[in-house]
């Protein structure tokens, strides 16, 4: 009981202590938080103070401003007021100043209608002086008046000469003749000048001396000739030979002669298709064809003409010849009905502005004489085969370096030449252009195959040459295997061309090699047919009556084979003979058996037994070209499509290919284990 009593008071007293603790930190709590709140007080008399101490600063300077407003105001009345009058003054003095100019101005206009009036009666005086000139007349008339007054001795060139000329209407013409020309009309001063120099040109001046007067009997004019090398080309309106035909002497002038010319060397389908070059006789009673020799023989009959006019023929002629010599170049040649449809569809083209005018142009500079066109380094005229009343083609010739090109070159993505082609917008422009001559010829001169642009969702970028290069190069590579598979050669297209498209740029010769495989694959699949055996020979024919004379012979290269057997003819024994002889079990024949089950393999696509020497798994046939898988026999077209990277799930089941990264060109061994060991050690 004892020891229980003192545990009670044990307990006693320890309650006791913790009240005690407990009481003493509520005073200490509340002493801290009743310092907290005076510290809060402090802080919000010290807040409003300062809040009170802005609201008195913003009074102040609102009162601030508004005093500065009021200063501002007082000072810009004052500039106003005092400005004012300075303005008024100023336009006061502008004003006066004005009415003066004006005054002056009205005096100026007076005198101005005096002077007009004062011009006006002097023109009317020199119009009168000018009256007795006879105006308007020409330097031929008043140096003919000259000449004929050589053959008037009553006539004198002193007082008297003003005079015959205002009776004959011959006044004198002072210009440049080969400058104005000889028929240029005169005007008052001009004569007066040229009349002046004239009278210098006494009966005994060798320089009129030496003129002449000849009539031509084409245009029946009189005109001048001089016989001195060293004249002016203007008053030496004859050749050299004033009978430059052979048919006719009369005399010819320069004139009428170079427009028989002109006509005769215009650059028109008839001239271009002449055997030779010929012009007619100037002469209206002569209907002589002259031939021109040679391009000397044009230079004589030219002798005597102006330099100018003289080079402009000729540059005819040497234009003329170099179209006509490509012309009768062509192969074939050029028919009658070609040429009439040709110059139909060079119109055609000038008329809608796709090509330049025929006719040869030249404008005349300064010491020489530019070519308007210039022949590029395009071919000058190419045979362009056009449809023929629907149902017929004809190959008609047409200068393709007439016709406008673009500004803008494309670059070819193949033999990367940066090549301008023919200016057309769009397709249907095209077409429209050569409407009426639609054929191969409207695409194949385009320098780049825009036909496949049709089908082909890209810009073509490959240009036609080396598309047909490409044709050409598939088709001597890959046979009768291309037939279904030639692609657009456009990087990432690999659209399968149509039969149309290929006839159409593939070429005369690669077409009709690419015609025959399409046609023997179709063959092919008859039971009667045979792919020819020999060796680079591509032949496969149908034997009709094979199957009862089995000895068939490849009309191509003449390779005699067993129609039954598939092999080369068996000389000397029957097909029976053969069968019993190669089911003799003998050692040989069973051991040829055996070697040709274990190292060859028949071609999928024609049936041969082939033999790998060495090589990678990549193989082609050397009888019909197939290509193919050697480990599987699958088609190489749908395991590696041009362009296209390789792809292993084309390859066959069971194949080493189909479940591995290796590539078949990549395996070159004797046997396919004996190189996988070799890759894995």
């Amino acid at each position: 009981m004892a020891s229980g009593t003192v545990i009670m008071s044990q307990m006693t007293d320890g309650l006791r202590e913790e009240e005690i603790f407990s009481l003493e930190a509520i005073d200490q709590l509340g002493e801290t938080m009743r310092s907290r709140r005076l510290e809060l007080e402090t802080l919000l008399d010290t807040n409003e103070a300062l809040r009170r101490t802005a609201f008195t600063g913003l009074a102040k300077m609102q009162a601030l401003f508004k005093a500065r407003e009021e200063e501002l105001e007082v000072i810009e009345h004052q500039k106003e007021s005092s400005t004012r009058p300075s303005l008024e003054d100023k336009l006061g003095v502008l004003e006066e100043e004005l009415c003066h100019e004006r005054k002056t101005s009205q005096q100026v206009q007076v005198e101005c209608a005096l002077l007009r009036k004062q011009v006006q009666a002097t023109k009317e005086e020199l119009e009168q002086f000018k009256s007795a000139w006879c105006t308007g007349l020409t330097p031929r008339q008043m140096l003919m008046q000259r000449v004929i007054s050589r053959y008037q001795p009553g006539i004198s060139y002193g007082e008297d000469s003003s005079r015959f000329s205002k009776d004959l209407g011959l006044p004198v013409l002072a210009l440049n003749l080969m400058t104005y020309g000889m028929d240029a009309k005169m005007t008052s001063e001009m004569s007066v000048s040229f009349s002046r120099s004239l009278d210098d040109c006494t009966p005994g001046n060798s320089l009129m001396e030496d003129i002449w007067v000849q009539t031509c009997h084409s245009c029946h004019k009189a005109k001048f000739f001089s016989i001195k090398t060293f004249a002016s080309p203007a008053l030496r309106e004859f050749p050299d030979n004033a009978s430059p035909t052979s048919c006719c002497s009369k005399p010819l002038c320069s004139e009428c002669l170079i427009k028989s010319l002109t006509s005769a060397f215009g650059e028109e389908w008839c001239n271009v298709a002449q055997s030779e070059l010929r012009y007619k006789c100037p002469q209206p009673s002569c209907d002589a064809s002259i031939k021109v020799e040679n391009r000397r023989h044009l230079g004589i009959l030219l002798n005597g003409i102006k330099y100018g006019m003289k080079i402009s023929i000729m540059k005819r002629y040497d234009n003329i010849t170099s179209l006509r010599n490509a012309v009768q170049k062509l192969v074939p040649q050029p028919g009658p009905t070609a040429f009439s449809a040709a110059a139909a569809l060079h119109e055609q083209l000038v008329n809608r502005g796709k090509m330049s005018p025929f006719m040869f142009q030249e404008k005349a500079v300064p010491g020489r004489l530019v070519q308007v066109f210039r022949n590029d380094n395009h071919d000058l005229v190419q045979l362009c085969d056009v449809d023929h009343r629907g149902d017929t083609t004809l190959s008609v010739p047409l200068f393709t370096d007439r016709i406008k090109r673009s500004n803008k070159a494309k670059e070819c993505s193949v033999c990367t030449e940066s090549i301008s082609d023919l200016q057309f917008n769009s397709l249907d422009e095209w077409m429209e252009d050569w409407k009426g001559f639609h054929g191969r010829g409207m695409w194949t001169i385009l320098k780049f195959p825009e036909k496949l642009g049709n089908r082909c969702t890209h810009d073509i970028d490959v240009c036609t040459s080396c598309f047909q290069t490409y044709l050409q190069a598939q088709l001597q590579q890959r046979g009768r295997e291309c037939c279904d598979n030639l692609t657009c050669p456009s990087f990432e297209c690999g659209r399968t061309l149509e039969f149309d498209e290929i006839r159409l740029y593939a070429g005369h010769e690669n077409f009709e090699k690419y015609d025959k495989f399409c046609t023997l694959d179709f063959l092919s699949k008859s039971p009667n047919f045979r792919w020819c055996l020999r060796e680079q020979c591509s032949n496969g024919e149908i034997y009709e009556n094979g199957a009862t004379s089995p000895c068939v012979t490849c009309t191509e290269c003449n390779f005699r084979m067993c129609f039954t057997h598939q092999a080369a003819w068996h000389e000397g024994y029957t097909c029976a003979q053969l069968d019993n002889l190669v089911s003799y079990k003998d050692a040989s024949s069973e051991n040829t058996r055996h070697w040709l089950v274990k190292n060859t393999k028949p071609c999928p696509g024609c049936n041969a037994p082939l033999e790998r020497r060495g090589g990678c798994y990549h193989m082609t046939c050397s009888s019909c070209q197939h290509q193919f898988c050697w480990q599987c026999l699958a088609d190489w077209g749908n395991i590696q499509p041009r362009n296209r990277a390789h792809r292993r799930t084309e390859h066959k089941e069971g194949c080493y290919f189909r479940g591995t990264n290796t590539l078949p060109t990549n395996i070159s061994g004797p046997t396919l284990q004996d190189e996988i060991n070799r890759i894995e050690r």
